[in-house]
């Protein structure tokens, strides 16, 4: 009877302790073990996130920084477009001009050579009509001249009722010589005392 009871309290102290063990260790050093693992990856996650806050802090400054420099080049690039535009107009401004210019000088010559052939066409029918044209050495003052050399000559002055015809028909000279020499736009328009440079005639 007595080998009985001992035999229960042992079954029964082996069943308790199990729970008690459980209880001992398990729910202290097991949990002070998890707290401290918790409390370092807690300041590891606490150190990244510092890390992390800076960095982000860091590229909204150069993100910030790239605007503004996007805005500027923006700016400059607005302007030299604007620029362009301006040269271009500038340009067909320009060259409207040059051709208006152009067709001016164009017409304004075109009338100067036509006032020049029918003063000069003028010139020999005053000169037939006055018996001028022909002299004793029977050149021809009204004859296109083919003088080269208009440098070398001599000079005279324009007297009251001298016409280039009578100046030329005087010197022996051809009309053509007289106003290429002087560069005459209008042969009919002589005045006194216009100074004249009569080159050499061919011999």
């Amino acid at each position: 009877m007595r080998r009985a009871r001992f035999k229960l309290a042992w079954i029964f102290l082996f069943a308790l302790l199990p729970g008690c063990i459980s209880s001992k260790f398990v729910t202290r050093e097991d949990f002070e073990i998890h707290q401290a693992a918790m409390n370092r990856q807690v300041q590891r996650l606490s150190a990244d996130l510092s890390v992390t806050r800076g960095a982000i802090r860091e590229n909204r400054e150069a993100i910030n920084v790239l605007e503004d420099q996007i805005q500027e080049v923006s700016k400059k690039l607005g302007m030299l477009d604007a620029y362009a535009k301006k040269t271009s107009e500038l340009e067909t401004k320009f060259n409207s001009k040059m051709s208006q210019m152009k067709q001016i000088v164009v017409a304004g010559e075109k009338r100067l050579i036509e006032e020049i052939n029918k003063t000069r066409q003028q010139v020999v029918e005053t000169a037939s009509d006055s018996g001028y044209g022909s002299s004793e050495s029977g050149v021809n003052v009204y004859e296109k001249s083919n003088t080269v050399d208009l440098n070398t000559g001599y000079y005279h002055v324009v007297e009251p009722g001298e016409s280039i015809s009578k100046i030329a028909a005087r010197y022996q000279v051809p009309i053509d010589d007289i106003i290429r020499a002087n560069g005459i736009a209008k042969p009919d328009a002589l005045y006194v005392g216009q100074k004249l440079f009569i080159p050499d005639p061919d011999e």
